[in-house]
């Protein structure tokens, strides 16, 4: 049971780092719009990767709404965190060339234990 329920929460967090992928390429995207906030946001919703990452955090709430069902919300939600973070944090640095520096590798391992330690209230 403990795999399978970290598996689910681990899923949900890889739809939400792949959402902030692609929020991140649909700003890189953006730089040359215009800075008036209504035409800012019609040429943003007409960018393909924006509208995808709008869908998949559409849908990533209807697996989280799921997932709310079977989980306690005060171990689901750090877990989910704690997740989401390691893996957009992995992204960027595999996507974006964002430098892993020895303070940002320090805090994820820190954040890997506090994942680690949490995932033992799932058995």
């Amino acid at each position: 049971m403990r795999s399978i329920s970290l598996l689910s929460l681990g899923f949900y967090a890889a739809m939400l780092a792949v959402g902030q992928v692609l929020f991140k390429i649909a700003a890189q995207q953006s730089r040359g719009f215009s800075q008036e906030p209504l035409s800012f946001a019609s040429q943003l919703f007409r960018t393909p990767v924006f509208l995808t990452a709008c869908l998949l955090y559409a849908l990533s709430t209807i697996v989280w709404v799921g997932l709310l069902g079977r989980f306690p919300l005060s171990l689901a939600y750090p877990l989910v965190i704690a997740i989401s973070i390691v893996l957009t944090t992995c992204l960027g640095i595999t996507f974006f060339h964002e430098q892993p520096s020895l303070d940002k590798t320090m805090g994820l391992l820190l954040v890997v234990a506090g994942v680690s330690l949490l995932s033992r209230s799932l058995a």
